[in-house]
């Protein structure tokens, strides 16, 4: 087992919008406009 795997769940992790913080708009897309994002610590 390598370090980086150590406490990650075997289920797949369900993203949502609170997971994030919005940024600056980037522009927009075929499906709608595209932001900024990262993820909350």
């Amino acid at each position: 087992d390598s370090p980086s795997m150590e406490g990650l769940e075997k289920k797949e992790r369900r993203w949502t919008l609170n997971d994030f913080e919005i940024g600056k708009p980037l522009g927009r897309g075929k499906f709608g406009n595209v932001y900024l994002a990262r993820e909350k610590k």
